[in-house]
């Protein structure tokens, strides 16, 4: 591979996201609706080695609930705004 050549398998979107984050997850049927009854918020608890899943706890699985992997291109970041 030359110089000018980018090795797109090293570019990940999930690096836009790290623990703590709070998210919303928008399924594809919601179409980029925010408010779809489908959604479901949740906080990051980690992004896997190749940033290709990122791990959320989401809020209605309760307490035990372990962490469930998701695209990133699915998640939006809320704010306290």
């Amino acid at each position: 591979m030359s110089e000018e050549q980018i090795d797109f398998s090293l570019i990940s979107w999930g690096n836009e996201f790290i623990p703590g984050d709070r998210v919303r997850y928008v399924p594809h049927h919601a179409r980029g609706d925010l408010n779809h009854p489908s959604c479901e918020d949740g906080t990051v608890k980690r992004v896997g080695k190749h940033a290709g899943t990122v791990f959320v706890f989401y809020d209605n699985d309760g307490p035990n609930a372990t962490a469930k992997g998701c695209a990133p291109e699915a998640l939006e970041r809320l704010t306290d705004e």
